[in-house]
């Protein structure tokens, strides 16, 4: 089955995130966006896990009966398989962000498979259904697309982007950029707020690495929700869900 897409417009993305061509969220990467969400729904997911406050926030989360998606760097499950088995059993998606979270427009096609089966390996027992993957930095390419389709990994749907979190502005917020700027968890949780608000709707982008982003999401999540948003993982997303059971490409 053929589960990843690569839309024509060509997109650069520096950092964890941000897009340097104006674009609509349609432009990257075809269908696997948020804009297919219900108005005032928002999909939480946080890269570069996991780490050590990675369990207190899945369990926070679920106490506020929200389910996340995390996508997991390979090379940090040894001595985590317990977070793992945790973040399944309190209903959390675990994704795949390659094993080392290196830019993979740069690496040759044996290292890409590498990267993705390393990882799949660790994460699989932990998933059970519903793969997704996201590629470090949003790099990605038909060549790259392509190539993963025609693996025995193409039953993975992704890459999986953003509409939210991914560009540090006078506005809005990118949560690893913040912390770089050393501007305040309630200043970047705000610009967050605002583009939540502006948008309507979308996949967030966080990183489960840092205490900030973890005080950050308490400070942000219970002001969306009396604002009366609602979340769900990222394989509800609509055209996740097209992209977890099409047979052909989404484009």
């Amino acid at each position: 089955m053929i589960r990843y897409s690569f839309a024509a417009t060509l997109i650069v993305v520096s950092a964890c995130g941000r897009v340097d061509l104006p674009s609509t969220e349609e432009a990257f990467l075809g269908n696997i966006v948020g804009t297919s969400l219900e108005d005032k729904t928002i999909t939480l997911t946080y890269d570069d896990g996991p780490s050590e406050y990675t369990l207190p926030l899945a369990k926070w989360l679920h106490a506020n009966g929200i389910k996340a998606t995390f996508f997991v760097v390979g090379s940090k499950v040894a001595g985590n398989e317990n977070t793992l088995l945790q973040l399944k059993e309190l209903g959390h998606l675990i994704g795949n962000h390659t094993f080392s979270h290196r830019k993979m427009t740069t690496l040759t096609q044996a290292q890409v498979l590498d990267e993705m089966e390393s990882t799949h390996k660790l994460i699989a027992p932990y998933v059970d259904q519903n793969f997704l993957f996201r590629a470090p930095f949003g790099a990605w390419s038909k060549t790259l697309s392509d190539l993963l389709n025609a693996s025995s990994l193409s039953f993975y749907a992704g890459t999986i982007f953003w509409d939210i979190g991914g560009q540090l502005t006078g506005n809005y917020a990118a949560d690893w950029n913040c912390w770089s700027a050393n501007i305040s968890v309630v200043e970047c949780g705000k610009r967050y707020e605002a583009e939540v608000r502006d948008k309507g709707r979308g996949i967030v982008l966080m990183h489960d690495i840092t205490e900030q982003t973890w005080q950050m999401s308490r400070y942000l999540i219970p002001r969306l929700k009396e604002q009366g948003y609602k979340f769900v993982r990222a394989d509800e997303v609509p055209r996740i869900k097209t992209a977890l059971k099409t047979n052909g490409p989404l484009i």
